[in-house]
């Protein structure tokens, strides 16, 4: 587990690769989204990639 800012626990293998957006940003283009997509990829599938949103309201990672 990968705990980030004390509060989104990431299962392993899952690992962090790029935060593509931050909120803030996020809500100037849409104020209706709340979520920052966050791209993750597991060591054991190369390459493969998977879109997991951070929820900033109950920090939860879900698909």
């Amino acid at each position: 587990m990968i705990k980030i800012d004390g509060e989104i626990t990431i299962p392993a293998p899952y690992h962090i690769v790029s935060v593509l957006f931050e909120v803030d940003q996020i809500k100037r283009v849409n104020p209706k989204i709340n979520k920052i997509e966050t791209l993750f990829e597991t060591p054991d599938r190369v390459g493969s990639r998977y879109l997991q949103y951070y929820d900033e309201h109950r920090g939860d990672i879900c698909v």
